[in-house]
């Protein structure tokens, strides 16, 4: 890896600058609703190791795409997130929504997790878990 000091200062700056830009995109809003993943939750007790492809739709994605794309800019920028299933797969698998809330909101955010709850209905485990 080729990191100098000066590299990481330029990261970190990076960072504080997609930190301040989401923290005023949110302000204002109780909250933002995000995907979670490119579709349904996968089977985890697939055969074969950790980090293949993931067949999404009929279309191999590629297993970190599938499982942190849509979840790692809010943990690079320290954004609390609430994970809820939103709806169910023809499969039964759940479809996830991330509830995004401003920084040091966190029990805002939670009030806001807790009344989509009352819409979407309580967590269940999916068909064969």
């Amino acid at each position: 890896m080729d990191l100098s000091i000066r590299r990481y200062a330029e990261t970190l700056a990076r960072r504080e600058r997609l930190t301040a830009t989401l923290d005023r995109f949110l302000a204002g809003v109780d909250a933002w609703l995000c995907p979670v993943a490119p579709g349904p939750a996968f089977l985890h007790c697939k055969p074969g190791p950790v980090g293949e492809p993931i067949d999404i739709d009929g279309q191999m994605v590629p297993y970190w795409t599938a499982c942190a794309s849509y979840t790692s800019v809010f943990s690079l920028t320290g954004s609390p997130v609430v994970v809820l299933p939103l709806a169910r797969s023809r499969l039964g698998m759940p479809i996830g929504v991330q509830v995004v809330g401003s920084r040091w909101e966190e029990m805002a955010l939670l009030n806001v997790a807790e009344a989509l709850m009352q819409i979407t209905g309580a967590v269940s485990r999916p068909p064969g878990y």
